[in-house]
């Protein structure tokens, strides 16, 4: 009888810890969805609201380790699905003790951003980030105007073959509508015009100052001069501008980009065809490296995308050529080029219907899968301008 009685109290002690534990979620919950709604209003912020499963896989959590029985059962039944504690408290309080950062973040507000690029204004006075490339993504892509697009290949080693020329080849019709504006090309003069918003990113093992180096042979610029050699080796007249617009200062790097652009619009009036070669920021983890290159001919190829800005009045041209590009690389090249990224910008790309721009390799690729990508870009551009030329 004594014993029934202590159980009794056991299991009443046990069910108020768990009406305290689940009252205290639900307060968690309450001012996490109060935070979301209150920064969608913001313009000024891009918020990423999480999966809509996670407050269902966190309260399942609590009653698997709440009540032993029930989590032997659901891990039969789920073997897949074995949440631990540990991902629990990092969900509620947004905090990993394999990262001390984000503990000073959670107490000093103005940690929050250290790790973003810094930002910068274009000449039209609007708020402009560098563009990033979303994490890598398992779905499948939703967006009606990018449909035929593919996610980013896992596979390390998965290899990209391309068509032997001594044999016959049927050629694929690449999925993507060809652009409605013709590229005027001029015999003899400078058709195609490369620089760089952001001279100084650069690749492994140049890591030194948050990727952005001094050292020409390790940046974007030798990128460009490698993709510049591709294209005048199948009869283009392509003009490389160097300058540094990010350097000594990055802020308004897109100001001092539109600049040099349109100085070099009046020089060389004929180079209709502009791009703006970039790094991208990549990952810390395993995944993101296996994720940042494809492998063709034994080679590893750091992977490319492009960034439409969709404020541009010209977007729909843009985006057309974009996709088109994309469409092409999948069709000689497959998981070569990932999805086309748009964003609420400019970037200067108004500046003509036939404006890239390009995001070649990031930060988990060397110099030498980036120049390797270079070369790869250059054949799928000839491409794509044999297509659409007048």
């Amino acid at each position: 009888m004594i014993k029934i009685i202590e159980l009794k109290k056991i299991y009443k002690w046990l069910g108020m810890i768990l009406t305290i534990t689940l009252f205290v979620v639900s307060i968690k919950f309450y001012i996490y969805d109060i935070t979301v709604e209150a920064l969608s209003m913001d313009k000024n912020y891009e918020v990423q609201v999480e999966d809509e499963n996670v407050k269902k896989d966190i309260l399942r959590a609590i009653f698997l380790k709440g009540i032993p029985a029930m989590e032997i059962t659901y891990k039969e039944e789920n073997v897949e699905n074995n949440y631990s504690f540990k991902s629990v408290f990092y969900k509620l309080v947004d905090m990993n003790y394999k990262d001390p950062k984000t503990f000073l973040k959670n107490e000093m507000a103005i940690l929050e951003n250290m790790d973003e690029d810094i930002v910068n204004y274009n000449d039209h006075n609007e708020k402009v980030v560098e563009p990033e490339i979303e994490p890598v993504s398992t779905k499948k892509n939703e967006d009606e105007n990018l449909s035929e697009e593919e996610t980013d290949i896992k596979e390390e080693a998965q290899e990209v073959k391309e068509p032997d020329k001594k044999e016959e080849v049927k050629i694929v019709t690449s999925p993507a509508k060809k652009p409605s504006k013709k590229l005027k090309i001029v015999s003899g003069k400078p058709n195609i015009f490369i620089y760089h918003t952001h001279a100084t990113e650069s690749y492994l093992p140049m890591d030194e100052g948050n990727f952005h180096s001094l050292k020409r042979d390790y940046t974007v610029r030798k990128v460009g001069d490698v993709l510049t050699d591709s294209l005048e080796d199948k009869g283009y007249n392509v003009v490389h501008d160097e300058t540094l617009h990010d350097y000594p200062s990055y802020r308004e790097s897109y100001t001092r980009a539109l600049s040099t652009l349109k100085i070099n619009m009046k020089k060389y009036p004929t180079a209709n065809f502009i791009i703006d070669i970039h790094r991208d920021a990549g990952g810390s983890t395993e995944e993101s490296r296996r994720n940042s290159y494809v492998t063709i001919k034994g080679k590893k190829v750091a992977k490319f995308s492009m960034v439409v800005g969709t404020k541009n009045e010209n977007y729909e041209d843009l985006i057309a050529f974009a996709n088109y590009i994309k469409g092409k690389s999948d069709e000689l090249y497959p998981g070569l080029c990932k999805k086309t990224i748009k964003k609420p910008y400019k970037f200067n790309e108004y500046n003509s219907d036939h404006y890239i721009l390009i995001e070649i390799g990031n930060t988990q690729n060397n110099i030498e899968e980036a120049t390797e990508a270079a070369k790869y870009v250059g054949k799928i551009l000839d491409e794509v301008i044999k297509d659409i030329k007048e």
